[in-house]
């Protein structure tokens, strides 16, 4: 599949949901997160708003193609596209589309969600941009949280390059077996695909990824219903190191599979317990947010929660999973 020409919508238009949303944030932010019994800050509330956002986005791109943006393939590659009916894709750094190529669309993409949507937020000229170097160095304000830091590009990192940075990541579900769990549903899961990186909303595919051609995620794949599955978290940080390419900033929002993009998660590991962001190495993949408070995240609803880092494992591996069977209350997100 290649990105054409926007199918013509019918209903209700993207400018349509995005004036109700701002005016939802507008009049009633404190009325939604009463359901939360917590208050949010004003910055929370903006980074809040920012994601609602970018879920309209993934929902105004599933009803173009009928299946979620992708995690892309393997990280630190260029983009794919399409020449002459064969499937390409430029050199890691200082690829440019030929004349002609057509820009491949999930789930053949080897570039991840966040470049994928950005036509949905207003930059497709970013997203036509025939010159891979020139879109990783694009500043997109949207992908930075306002608790974290100002929009801004990294400072040059050894190929020259100020790459453009992203604080938000798409679920990549579960890194592995839970064999210790004590819910049976956990312990027994098999993904789909026999593959844990297809355990989330937002799954690793394309043309370069074994089978990852006939990969995608629809609503119907989100057995456990879009109000109890993660789609877009907020990812951790190294303070010390923010804007200075550490290593889960330092290939720009375009990058595929790698944890530029996407965060996961597992109940044994240690190292993936959400935490507020620090001074120390942050581990591979990891969530958190530079609140003290807990971290935002939206589901796959387009509902947005702070989740206290304290949140129980096996609740958090559930949520990180579209097809468990595991239920989960409202009462075990507070």
């Amino acid at each position: 599949m290649v990105y054409g020409r926007n199918p013509s919508r019918r209903g209700v238009s993207r400018c349509d949901v995005l004036v109700l949303v701002s005016l939802f944030w507008v009049l009633a932010p404190a009325g939604l997160y009463g359901l939360q019994k917590v208050r949010l800050t004003r910055e929370e509330i903006s980074s809040a708003n920012q994601l609602r956002h970018l879920a309209v986005a993934f929902h105004d791109f599933y009803h173009d193609y009928g299946l979620f943006p992708t995690g892309g393939g393997n990280a630190e590659q260029g983009r794919a596209f399409q020449r002459d009916n064969k499937f390409e894709r430029n050199p890691p750094l200082g690829g440019k589309l030929p004349e002609g190529a057509q820009i491949i669309a999930p789930p053949g993409q080897e570039w991840g969600w966040a470049y994928q949507i950005l036509s949905y937020i207003d930059m497709n000229d970013v997203f036509r941009n025939p010159d891979d170097d020139a879109v990783r160095q694009t500043v997109v304000p949207l992908y930075f949280c306002p608790l974290r830091r100002k929009p801004g590009a990294n400072e040059k990192n050894e190929k020259g390059l100020r790459l453009g940075g992203i604080d938000y990541a798409g679920n990549g579900g579960v890194t592995g077996p839970m064999k210790d769990a004590r819910d049976e549903m956990l312990r027994n899961y098999v993904p789909p695909f026999k593959d844990f990186t297809a355990s989330g909303t937002v799954i690793r595919s394309s043309a370069w990824y074994p089978g990852g051609q006939r990969r995608a995620i629809s609503m119907h794949n989100v057995l456990d219903g879009t109000s109890y599955t993660l789609l877009l978290i907020t990812k951790r940080m190294q303070t010390n190191r923010i804007g200075k390419n550490p290593p889960n900033d330092d290939w720009s929002f375009v990058d595929g599979w790698g944890n530029d993009t996407i965060v996961r998660y597992h109940p044994e590991d240690s190292n993936l317990q959400p935490a507020p962001d620090s001074d120390n190495p942050v581990p591979d993949f990891a969530m958190g947010s530079a609140s003290r408070n807990g971290f935002l995240v939206i589901f796959a609803d387009a509902s947005v929660r702070r989740l206290r880092y304290t949140i129980a494992p096996e609740t958090l591996a559930a949520i990180m999973i579209r097809d468990d069977g595991v239920a989960v209350r409202p009462r075990d997100l507070e």
